[in-house]
């Protein structure tokens, strides 16, 4: 729901990015495709700084739809 309201409504993704200009991400390796399309979101709409902390090879999370190459391709 929340990819959906920030695609539907880029107002509401400016305010955030606005509001916290710099988002830390841990375990970076365990985000899901939803996820990181939220996080392209904000960037989109002005989020600034963004840092992701992770390693592919600790994914644990996979059976719940973590995507490791996902992290990997935004290196």
């Amino acid at each position: 729901f929340a990819m959906r309201i920030l695609e539907s409504y880029p107002g509401i993704a400016r305010s955030l990015s606005s509001r916290f200009p710099e988002m830390i991400i841990d375990e970076a390796q365990d985000t899901s495709e939803i996820q990181m399309r939220i996080i392209d979101l904000l960037v989109m709409n002005g989020l600034t700084e963004v840092m992701l902390v992770g390693d592919p090879d600790q994914a644990i999370y996979e059976w719940r739809d973590a995507r490791p190459d996902i992290f990997m391709r935004k290196i």
